[in-house]
């Protein structure tokens, strides 16, 4: 476990017993085979208590969902080796080396989550991208001055993370695709093509608003959030439309610019066509033109 690894290091140089570095200092490998093992049992002897299944019937659903997970699996494995041999190669102290003092460690979040993005959409796996990733980009960042719990160092892990999710999400051969394709009557491109758009717009926020300003100190994590928070608000009032109106309804803005323009202006906005708008005093409020 993690805190016997942590133990057993020289007593000079390993770092304090805290839940981090107990997580940080785990085989997870070795979490992730106590935790498949553990599962299974648990299954297999709430299905025979409450007789859903038979021994038969459930060793056959066990094997049949064996073969559903092996290619994801075995994309895992690989990317573990790859990032073994990455770590066993001393890759990213070659690559701070070719870099040079020149480079800004600023920069880095903003590099981590354009190559988490790339990897992962091209392999489909998080784990996997994380796996290559961390032991490349975190040492990068520590070469080049940072400590290894400073806050530019836990911005590029989440950098990291992030990157990793977005192929989860959106490529065509990650398993969170292909499940909800499978889950839902809906075909793969069309799936694709309703969460593009939306993934594509918080990458791009986090990145501009996050990773590249705080980076750069230009202000704080925290004014990052708030901002990302207003952008994307902004985003939703100027081009959302209800999931339920007709492709000709107008987004919540057109709707609040007519209802002050009816209400305090008595004209219609302009460049909408078609609204109603009314100066008969007697005309009751519900015949006015709504908000919503």
């Amino acid at each position: 476990n993690g805190r016997a690894a942590l133990l057993g290091q020289d007593p000079a140089t390993r770092p304090p017993e805290s839940f981090v570095n107990y997580f940080s200092n785990c085989d997870a490998i070795a979490a992730l085979m106590w935790a498949t093992a553990v599962g299974t049992l648990a299954s297999l002897v709430l299905c025979l208590i409450q007789r859903i299944l038979s021994l038969k019937e459930f060793m056959e659903s066990w094997v049949l969902g064996v073969k559903e997970i092996m290619d994801p699996t075995l994309i895992l494995v690989l990317a573990w080796a790859l990032g073994a041999m990455v770590k066993d190669l001393h890759a990213s102290e070659w690559v701070s080396t070719a870099i040079g003092s020149g480079f800004k460690v600023e920069y880095i979040p903003v590099m981590a989550t354009f190559l988490a993005c790339c990897m992962s959409y091209a392999t489909g796996s998080a784990f996997g991208t994380m796996a290559v990733l961390f032991p490349l980009v975190v040492p990068l960042v520590v070469a080049h001055g940072a400590s290894s719990d400073s806050p530019l160092t836990e911005q590029a892990g989440g950098a990291i993370f992030g990157g990793a999710i977005f192929g989860n999400v959106v490529a065509p051969i990650a398993d969170n695709t292909i499940l909800t394709t499978l889950a839902t009557p809906i075909e793969l491109t069309t799936h694709l093509k309703s969460q593009t758009p939306y993934v594509l717009l918080v990458v791009f926020t986090s990145t501009v608003f996050g990773h590249l300003m705080v980076g750069a100190g230009v202000y704080p994590n925290y004014v990052g959030l708030i901002l990302g928070l207003v952008f994307l608000t902004l985003v939703l009032l100027i081009f959302g439309r209800s999931p339920t109106a007709s492709h000709q309804s107008k987004p919540p803005i057109y709707r609040l610019i007519e209802y002050f323009n009816t209400r305090f202006r008595n004209r219609a906005p302009v460049g909408y066509e078609g609204a109603l708008v009314t100066t008969d005093r007697d005309q009751s409020s519900d015949e006015r033109s709504p908000l919503l």
